[in-house]
C-alpha cells in the first residue's frame, strides 16, 4: 500500500489520523520497553509504514553520517580560523620587533 493509497483509505473510512497517533502514543506508554516496540511494530504493519521502515531508517542513518561530516568540517573550519588569528597576531608582533630594531640601529 503506497502512502497516497493510505490516506485515501483513510478519508474513506473518516478517521482522524492525529487522534489515532495520540491514542497510539498514549497507549503505548503503558507499556514496557520491549512490549512497545512490538506495539510500534504491528501499529506500522497495520498502517502500511512498515514497507518504508528499511528506507527511512538508511536515510536517517545517512543524515547521521552527514551531521558528523558537517561536524568535522566545521572544526576544521574552527581551527584554520584560529591558526589565521595567530598567524596574524605573529605577523604584528614581528613587525614590531622589526620597527623596534631599526629604531634602535637609528639611535
Amino acid at each position: 500500500m503506497t502512502a497516497q493509497e493510505y490516506k485515501n483509505q483513510c478519508l474513506q473510512m473518516a478517521l482522524d489520523i492525529s487522534e489515532f497517533c495520540h491514542y497510539q502514543d498514549r497507549l503505548l506508554t503503558q507499556f514496557s520497553k520491549q512490549r512497545r516496540l512490538a506495539l510500534n511494530e504491528q501499529f506500522e504493519a497495520l498502517s502500511g509504514s512498515l514497507q518504508f521502515k528499511e528506507a527511512y531508517d538508511a536515510l536517517q542513518q545517512r543524515c547521521s553520517e552527514q551531521e558528523a561530516v558537517i561536524r568535522d568540517i566545521s572544526e576544521k573550519l574552527r581551527e584554520k580560523r584560529h591558526e589565521k588569528i595567530r598567524t596574524k597576531g605573529l605577523s604584528d608582533y614581528q613587525k614590531e620587533i622589526e620597527y623596534c630594531i631599526q629604531e634602535q640601529g637609528k639611535a
